[in-house]
């Protein structure tokens, strides 16, 4: 019994005084998660860095938005949730394309929540006898690997669509 109340105690001050961190976000709009995003690309060009101002990684981000048009792509078998924002043109991991085609679970004018978790991932990429290093804050739900980053990043596939399982309507 004094091992547990010991126990109890502990965890009550590492969370009084800040040590144990909730890491979660709530309830950021697709126009916030976007204007959140920053960018850099070093001096001499070997570093794009990729960020969020306001996220660091194993941060919990809650989106909830509402769906403005729904384009079902039958080639790639996805669905993409467009709503009020044209996002950043560097932010790679955009969270609102979903493998399958939801079209009939999903309207316009639904409000739906998305829940994800910021990952880093540092990827150095061979071009022509120069490396260019990826530092990169993205969606864990998003990411594949490695491998599969470096050989679709020219074709603009460098992340795989979300599952359906990460958005509901509420």
């Amino acid at each position: 019994m004094k091992k547990i109340m010991i126990l109890v105690l502990t965890t009550l001050l590492f969370l009084t005084c800040g040590c144990i961190q909730q890491n979660t976000i709530k309830s950021i709009t697709m126009k916030e998660l976007n204007d959140d995003i920053q960018t850099n690309l070093s001096i001499n060009l070997s570093v794009f860095t990729i960020g969020f101002k306001s996220f660091n990684e194993s941060d919990t981000v809650t989106i909830v938005d509402t769906i403005k048009n729904i384009v079902y792509d039958q080639e790639s078998n996805t669905t993409e949730f467009l709503f009020d924002v044209e996002f950043n043109s560097s932010f790679l991991c955009k969270p609102n394309v979903f493998k399958g085609d939801l079209r009939n679970l999903y309207s316009i004018g639904d409000k739906i929540k998305i829940t994800v978790t910021v990952k880093r991932v540092i990827i150095p990429l061979e071009v022509v006898n120069f490396t260019i290093t990826y530092d990169l804050e993205i969606f864990e739900e998003l990411w594949v690997g490695e491998e599969y980053f470096k050989s679709n990043i020219m074709n603009g596939n460098s992340f795989k669509p979300l599952s359906k399982s990460l958005i509901e309507k509420i």
